[in-house]
């Protein structure tokens, strides 16, 4: 069984960047904007619009809605949902690796040996990071704009799961990103990793 790991977290929290800091300190591959490649690929849909409906969902009621309910038909959603379910679960059999986000740690439930982690922060350091990756951003727009970020994530992870997103027990481990920084989150995980390795 191979060894993933699966980071899960808030919006601007620094979770993509633990995710290729450990990517390079282990020698392991990561799959962020590659597995957006592969979804893409797979399903015709625009990668722009797989970052946003294979992630997130505008809430409880829409994806009800869009539901079709009858004759066996799929929203875009359930569809997408379908395709990064079978392509997360053949990355994680193929090779030891790191996941970032889309239910991984769901999804690869009995399929791998998972360390999954959630990466949270305070707001200071979450605006501070969105300000610096989006220079077109108000400033005075910031706390809502990631507010609604993480209301629509959770929403898709609580609907597809029905685990409940953040919350400590559906992982192994969360960090505070604010706290210790994005190179002090992966040297924590990165240690857990291959003590756990030395242990099989």
């Amino acid at each position: 069984m191979k060894k993933v790991i699966t980071i899960s977290r808030q919006f601007c929290s620094g979770g993509s960047s633990i995710a290729q800091i450990l990517s390079r300190t282990l020698s392991i591959p990561c799959y962020d904007g590659a597995l957006l490649e592969k979804i893409a690929e797979k399903s015709g849909f625009d990668s722009d619009y797989i970052r946003e409906e294979g992630e997130y969902s505008k809430g409880l009621l829409s994806m009800i809605f869009s539901h079709s309910g009858g004759g066996g038909v799929l929203s875009n959603q359930e569809k997408l949902w379908v395709i990064q379910h079978n392509i997360i679960s053949k990355l994680a059999a193929k090779e030891d690796c790191i996941i970032v986000g889309r239910c991984a740690d769901h999804i690869l439930k009995g399929k791998a040996d998972c360390l999954n982690v959630f990466i949270h922060a305070n707001m200071d350091f979450r605006k501070e990071r969105l300000l610096a990756s989006d220079p077109d951003i108000k400033a005075d727009k910031c706390v809502r704009f990631l507010k609604k970020k993480d209301k629509s994530r959770a929403a898709h992870y609580n609907y597809f799961t029905g685990q409940i997103w953040g919350e400590g027990k559906n992982y192994h481990l969360t960090l505070d990103a604010g706290k210790f920084g994005v190179e002090i989150c992966a040297q924590i995980i990165a240690s857990l990793y291959r003590k756990d390795q030395k242990n099989l």
